[in-house]
């Protein structure tokens, strides 16, 4: 019932016959009326070769000859009905083991569990199980619920043996549970997964949602605190992750005294990030609009967090949302007493678009001569050495930049990120590629992105995401060839997959670049042969009907052959 199913079990069956044939009839059957115990077992014999017979396994041409001769040394006479009717059933199953086989093929189902890496072998691996559970999903031998139900969970049961420690096969497991009204089974399959991987936080909220969705409040808490209780081994963000989904799962579920009670439980912690506090204030407001609430709160995190320009900018833009343009300009000047290096640029490139759009002309002039002698000591305190004059044009490209729309035009743009315009590269595509020093030779001039410039990139780099420049890690020539290609928003059209990426390049690393080029060279060689002589190709030369092909597959294979 468990392990019948499975492509590989026919061994099982064939040893589940023999048991049947060979081992007493009144050992087995004993509890039949009197005399009825050789039917009986006869009976369990003929079941069970049905059953297997039906089954899509290795050795289903095999037990369907031992079915036949069965069937014939019982009864001759009714061994051909009954085979004939179960005809059908049993070329059905030949046709989808056929299938079923391809499926199976390349996947490596008795290896050792093993966190995934970055080897294109374990994706590989992870494909073709996602490929043959769909394929069994897809119901091929037009099962009844319960048979098909059985079967998915075995082949789920084996993809997890090997992909224990791949989040996404975990949570389509216990979806595909609750899909199908198992909710037991589901929460069964989250237990396990949140067992099998206990730093991946993002099962845990599944988990806990899942029980939320079923009224179980009390199991989604437990998850909460068990989390809690292991937090302390997480990174300082992913901590600060599981307060803040607390807090929103308490404020849904139990209303804003237990969500502001947590908050008060994630001050005290070690874990306790400054998105605690901006997630506190804003649940305030926008589930109770009590604004006074969200700005003490705000106030509350500025003793700790004055320095994280994140904070400040979160404060600011709820401020601005508000229409407390008052507040918000003196949070500006406050975060500029204390915020130093690149996230003073970031303050003051955010200060100046503030008062962009809702300062006077007269404010906005002065802050940007307070901005530019700003930025000339913060020069001076980063380098020891000199550095270029920067271009007041870049003031301009803070002013009209909205909503980050192009303020100007691509090459305008493109020109300024060249000369070395650091506001070119504030919330703005970078454009930069290789200069020509006029020697067709190509070379880099000050277009390296200034630290700072993407106060949404210094974010996430401060957070351990990946973020700023992913190509300034890679080799040169990769880096080269990056920068050349076209911006997302530039193309039209639909996106290839990965899936045809991925066949393009195993085409392409097929090729025998070898024989390519020498036939190549056997083209241009012929061609050069016919083109000599006067007026016409040389008698005894080659027609041109009966010249080889610029890509002669056969003459290729020839020389590999011979190279071999």
């Amino acid at each position: 019932d468990h392990l019948g199913t499975d492509i590989a079990s026919g061994p099982l069956w064939v040893e589940y016959i023999l048991f049947l044939q060979k081992t007493g009839a009144a050992l087995l059957f004993g509890g039949s009326a009197p005399g009825n115990e050789e039917s009986a077992r006869l009976v369990a014999i003929r079941r069970a070769f049905q059953r297997a017979v039906t089954i899509p396994t290795h050795s289903l041409e095999t037990l369907w000859r031992d079915y036949d001769k069965f069937e014939n040394s019982v009864n001759r006479q009714l061994a051909k009905q009954i085979l004939n009717d179960l005809q059908g059933q049993y070329a059905t199953s030949r046709t989808i083991y056929r299938e079923l086989k391809k499926k199976w093929e390349g996947v490596k189902g008795k290896v050792l569990a093993a966190p995934p890496t970055n080897k294109v072998k374990d994706y590989q691996q992870q494909k073709l199980w996602s490929r043959l559970v769909a394929f069994e999903k897809s119901n091929p031998l037009k099962l009844e619920a319960d048979s098909l139900l059985a079967r998915v969970e075995l082949v789920y049961s084996q993809c997890l043996l090997c992909l224990r420690h791949y989040p996404e096969v975990w949570y389509e497991y216990a979806t595909w549970h609750a899909e199908n009204d198992r909710q037991q089974q589901a929460s069964e399959v989250f237990k396990e997964a949140c067992k099998a991987l206990p730093t991946c936080t993002i099962l845990f909220f599944a988990a806990a949602d899942f029980e939320a969705a079923h009224d179980h409040i009390e199991e989604a808490k437990a998850i909460y605190e068990d989390l809690l209780l292991r937090a302390e081994g997480l990174e300082l963000h992913t901590q600060g992750q599981i307060w803040i989904q607390y807090m929103r799962f308490l404020r849904r579920t139990e209303g804003p005294s237990h969500s502001r009670k947590l908050f008060l439980r994630a001050r005290k912690s070690e874990g306790c990030t400054h998105h605690i506090y901006s997630t506190s204030a804003l649940l305030e407001w926008q589930s109770g609009r009590d604004m006074e609430v969200a700005k003490k709160i705000f106030e509350l995190g500025l003793k700790s967090f004055l320095k994280e320009t994140d904070y400040v900018l979160e404060y600011a833009n709820f401020l601005i949302s508000q229409g407390d343009i008052s507040n918000a300009r003196t949070l500006y000047e406050r975060a500029l007493t204390v915020v130093q290096g690149s996230d003073a640029k970031i303050i003051w490139n955010e200060y100046l678009k503030f008062e962009y759009h809702c300062g006077d002309l007269g404010s906005t002039l002065a802050l940007e001569k307070r901005r530019k002698e700003a930025m000339v000591e913060l020069e001076e305190a980063e380098s020891s050495t000199p550095k270029d004059a920067q271009f007041s044009i870049g003031l301009l490209l803070l002013r009209y930049n909205i909503n980050n729309m192009l303020p100007c035009s691509r090459p305008t743009l493109r020109h300024l990120q060249t000369v070395g315009v650091d506001e070119a590269f504030y919330d703005l595509p970078n454009f930069t590629r290789a200069l020509d020093d006029g020697s067709g030779n190509s070379r880099r001039d000050s277009v390296a992105a200034p630290s700072g410039a993407n106060h949404r990139e210094t974010s996430s780099r401060k957070q351990g995401s990946r973020g700023g420049d992913s190509s300034s890690s890679l080799p040169p020539a990769i880096a080269a060839i990056i920068n050349k290609l076209p911006l997302r928003r530039q193309l039209t059209g639909p996106l290839p997959t990965a899936q045809d990426v991925d066949s393009m390049i195993l085409a392409i690393t097929n090729l025998d670049f070898q024989a390519l080029k020498a036939a190549q060279q056997d083209s241009r060689r012929s061609a050069i042969n016919y083109s000599n002589g006067s007026g016409g190709r040389k008698r005894g030369a080659p027609s041109e009907q009966s010249m080889p092909p610029k890509h002669d597959v056969y003459r290729m294979r020839q020389r590999q052959r011979t190279k071999k």
